[in-house]
């Protein structure tokens, strides 16, 4: 029987042969490949088109970028015209293409000599020029030594205690050959340094956040592998890893900064910021993840125009385009599951082994969703409605340019809400994350480059008065959308009556009641509530927070909650057995024992699970009884805080329900469907659920009434309100 060997792309160099332009591989990498990686080498053609780039990183099971004689060209980096030797633009512009495509796809990606130096610009690091007396003296070689005869100079580098290469390679120093003529500078956000030398000069690196390793090497392993150890681990490796049997990549530290994507991106290119610092704290510590520079009011406008620009084209592509543009995020998140996870949980604060299973398959959903939906787009029948000689016709057409602000509770699914169905639409996007938890979506910003027309979505970060205020009150800017709280929403409002005005789409938040009435199954609610109310710490506009139930089981339904939430586990996010993680941030933590303080001082009940843990901005799961005139019934509190109020009739339970201004989510319990049916017929909410509550479905509405706001997202009403109907009539 035949067993399988891997295949492995290893990237080929532009070279004239006999007059003629040709792609040459080094015989020494296939053999190296063949020989110690034991796998099938597959030579890719630096030639192509970029957008190739997918599809060839799908014919691999690992992709190898080779060292050349040329340099990079210096555009990418911002140094002068490297002496020593040549450009190679068309490798370049290839090389960086495959790389995104490669990490996108989770594929092993390895680099050798330039192939080091093209993954640290990829990922936005910069390089500088090494010369005679500069770093790196003499390309690691005698001055009057020939380029030729350099390979038989070593000189010595320290290996990182650690790091991947100290872990397959064993060993804490090396002795190797390197001759390079560029040399990293600024290292990108996102690689670790694995080996440097004793001049000074990164030698190794490799990335700590990719489902799949990225490790590169100065020096060139296929040299003299069978002398080296270190060299003939490289490429035992290399076949370990296109097998998928490779090593993870060390969990970043606390107080490394440098593992996330903190640039703005705007006209399908990363950019740093040129407004304010802002910092990112990771909840379950209170520890900073990163400093994130705030977009200038220059950004906002240049990202809007990039927007409007790309929105002339993207409109007027077919669905079918992009259609297959919305799968092909949908598959990218699904292949980056793992680093977006952990990104979205360590600035969230929610719980990985959640956000993995449910969260992230849930925004793959929503692209994938909007991707098949937008060729479905309803409208009524063509006809000769006015008179025979005069036939109708509908079309939806895009809107324009559309700002949208996404919240902090949930990062990454809010906005695929927003983005998804607007770009399907045909519109062009300006989103503004919160500034609590901007890292997920700078993460997902590598996804949009390698799948959308520069423009089409840009990313701008900073606060809400600055950068929000700017963005929203543009021009350009035909319609807004806005998760957030009310107040917010009112100041959406003014802006959008401005000199042009703009269309609105606003969720505000949310107080959901939950009438349980006399033939309810209690244990099943409570079973429910376990998630509903606590999930994301209680941080969710549809969380089961105010409980209204018939006095006849009022105590039996107390008696199961109090058990119920003694048992609940919260703590750190990465613990397999937690249930919820910390609050948002001090000040959220101040606001609800603020809530809860005050419910003590008035008297009520109030019903608490274990201790919080010490660090962090964790709150334990509280239940309080309480009037329906308290306090902590008719406000939003925001956090892990349930509330319970009895009623004789559901007359009553109905009443004080709609009582409400928000009108958001809802629920009934009751054994009795014609009873359940009535009173989720007579309640002012968007959503009410029977027997259930919150639970999701892409092709369903979700939206608000009263002040909880107006529009729908997911499901086709969400495509139709990023959309314009027109008439046309043809006489």
């Amino acid at each position: 029987m035949l067993q399988h060997r891997p295949v492995v792309g290893v990237i080929a160099c532009g070279r004239t042969v006999e007059g003629e332009p040709a792609q040459i591989v080094k015989h020494r990498y296939i053999e190296a490949i063949e020989r110690y990686a034991e796998a099938i080498p597959l030579i890719i053609p630096s030639n192509q088109a970029h957008a190739n780039a997918l599809d060839v990183v799908s014919r691999v099971d690992a992709v190898v970028l080779t060292g050349s004689n040329s340099n990079i060209e210096p555009r990418h980096y911002g140094a002068r015209l490297p002496a020593q030797a040549p450009i190679d633009q068309g490798r370049d512009r290839f090389s960086q293409a495959l790389i995104h495509a490669a990490i996108t796809a989770a594929k092993p990606l390895f680099g050798i000599c330039r192939g080091l130096q093209e993954i640290n610009v990829a990922l936005g690091g910069t390089l500088r020029d090494l010369r005679d007396g500069e770093l790196g003296g003499a390309h690691h070689a005698p001055a009057d030594v020939a380029l030729d005869d350099m390979f038989a100079f070593g000189h010595p580098v320290d290996v990182v205690a650690g790091g991947m290469l100290h872990r397959f390679a064993e060993t804490r120093t090396l002795d190797i050959n390197s001759v390079h003529f560029q040399a990293i500078d600024r290292l990108a956000e996102g690689l670790v340094v694995d080996a440097v030398g004793r001049d000074g000069v990164i030698e190794a690196v490799s990335a700590s956040h990719t489902p799949a390793p990225v490790f590169a090497v100065q020096w060139h392993p296929e040299w003299r592998p069978e002398s080296r150890p270190h060299d003939m681990a490289f490429w035992h490796y290399l076949g370990k890893a296109a097998q998928g049997r490779y090593l993870p990549a060390p969990r970043i530290g606390d107080d490394c900064m440098t593992a996330f994507e903190t640039r703005l991106f705007i006209n399908g290119e990363f950019v740093a910021g040129q407004g304010p610092l802002e910092t990112v704290r990771e909840p379950a510590t209170g520890k900073t993840l990163a400093e994130v520079a705030s977009a200038s009011l220059e950004q906002v406008e240049q990202a809007v125009t990039a927007a409007n620009g790309a929105y002339k084209d993207w409109s007027r592509r077919p669905p079918r385009e992009r259609s297959a543009a919305l799968l092909a995020i949908a598959s990218a998140i699904d292949a980056r599951l793992d680093v977006l996870a952990e990104v979205e949980s360590r600035n969230a604060g929610k719980p990985l082994r959640f956000v993995k299973a449910a969260e992230l398959a849930n925004v793959a959903d929503v692209f994938r969703f909007f991707g098949t939906a937008v060729r479905n787009m309803p409208a009524p029948a063509a006809g000769n409605y006015r008179s025979s000689t005069r036939t109708s016709l509908v079309r939806r057409d895009p809107i324009g340019v559309v700002a949208q602000i996404a919240p902090w509770n949930y990062p990454l699914l809010m906005a695929a809400w927003k983005i998804a169905p607007a770009i399907a639409a045909g519109n062009a996007v300006v989103i503004k994350p919160s500034e609590l938890t901007p890292l997920s979506l700078l993460a997902l910003c590598q996804i949009f480059a390698d799948t959308l027309p520069a423009g089409v979505v840009n990313v701008v970060c900073g606060n809400g008065p600055d950068v929000g205020h700017a963005l929203i009150s543009h021009d350009l800017v035909r319609m807004i959308s806005l998760t957030g709280d009310v107040r917010t929403g009112r100041a959406v409002l003014q802006a959008a009556a401005g000199p042009m005005i703009k269309r609105t789409h606003l969720e505000l938040g949310g107080k959901a009641p939950v009438i349980v009435c006399e033939d309810a199954d209690l244990d099943k609610v409570v079973e429910t509530l376990r998630e509903a109310s606590f999930y994301n710490a209680g941080q969710d506009c549809t969380a089961a927070c105010r409980i209204f139930a018939h006095a006849s089981v009022a105590q039996g339904l107390t008696d199961r909650l109090q058990t119920m939430i003694g048992s609940l586990v919260y703590g750190r996010p990465e613990r397999e057995d937690v249930e919820f993680g910390p609050l948002i941030s001090a000040r959220q933590r101040e606001r609800v024992d603020g809530f809860v303080s005050r419910a003590q001082a008035e008297g009520f009940d109030v019903m608490q699970g274990a201790p919080c843990e010490p660090d962090g901005f964790f709150f334990a799961p509280t239940l309080v009884a309480a009037p329906i005139e308290a306090e902590v019934v008719q406000k939003e509190v925001f956090g892990p805080v349930v509330s319970l109020t009895q009623f004789d009739d559901v007359q009553t339970a109905v009443d004080w329900a709609n009582a409400s201004e928000y009108g958001l989510g809802s629920s009934v319990w009751s054994g009795r469907v014609d009873q359940a049916m009535e009173i989720a017929n007579a309640l002012e909410y968007g959503v009410t659920w029977i027997n259930t509550h919150g639970v999701m479905a892409s092709e369903m509405p979700h939206g608000g009434m009263k002040n909880s706001g107006y529009g729908s997202d997911l499901s086709m009403q969400s495509l139709i309100d990023y959309t314009q109907i027109r008439h046309l009539m043809l006489g």
